[in-house]
């Protein structure tokens, strides 16, 4: 059995790969220049706009301004304001990202995910995403929340975080007026009133002892 197997169509002068070094050759009225030399530019000049999308993501979202309070306490409501201040001839969406610090995890929060989108309408300009703080009854350090701004391409839109910080309202515990001694209810000592115990036996013997002398 014979098998023929067309050849690949050879492509003009317009579709020619674009890495060729024939000095004689023209493509699109451009000469290729010298030999290995016309491949490097024609490569570095396509080079340049990949590399330029990839730091392009890493930039900051275009102008966003991320305005969030200083402090609040638990059981409170927070609003975070995104601003845009640049172009807004156009629809955009960015996300907010948020870290928790260190003592903090997802029950302090309600309504507030590790990465929210933000979409603004043609024309829009501002934006806010709503959470609430959790209230509990434990005593615990002040602990803080940070924010970013980000493109929907996982990187972060600048390197500074805008920090929340959560305080604590819950006031240390007493112990039910414990107070390390071992007794409870104001005591010291042991038994539970040793010492007035032993100042009145001193009393006591002090009058026995000057009774005694008196009868000599």
């Amino acid at each position: 059995m014979l098998i023929i197997v067309p050849l690949p169509a050879q492509p003009d002068d317009a579709h020619r790969h674009l890495f060729y070094s024939d000095p004689n050759h023209v493509v699109n009225d451009e000469p290729c220049g010298e030999p290995d030399v016309a491949d490097a530019v024609r490569g570095f000049r396509q080079t340049i706009p990949v590399v330029a999308n990839r730091i392009g993501d890493w930039q900051p979202v275009g102008d966003f301004v991320l305005d969030a309070p200083a402090q609040v306490n638990e059981g409170e409501t927070v609003t975070i304001t995104i601003t845009r201040t640049g172009q807004t001839d156009s629809a955009q969406t960015v996300e907010l990202v948020r870290l928790f610090g260190q003592g903090m995890n997802e029950s302090d929060v309600q309504g507030l995910e590790a990465r929210t989108k933000v979409t603004f309408a043609e024309g829009e300009t501002q934006k806010t995403v709503t959470f609430t703080v959790a209230q509990d009854d434990v005593h615990e350090p002040n602990d803080d929340i940070q924010f970013w701004l980000a493109n929907t391409g996982n990187y972060r839109g600048g390197f500074v975080p805008t920090v929340l910080m959560i305080h604590d309202d819950d006031e240390q515990s007493s112990g039910g007026g414990n107070n390390n001694t071992g007794n409870t209810g104001g005591s010291s000592g042991s038994g539970g009133g040793g010492a007035a115990w032993w100042l009145t036996l001193l009393a006591l013997a002090g009058l026995w002892l000057h009774g005694e002398r008196k009868g000599r």
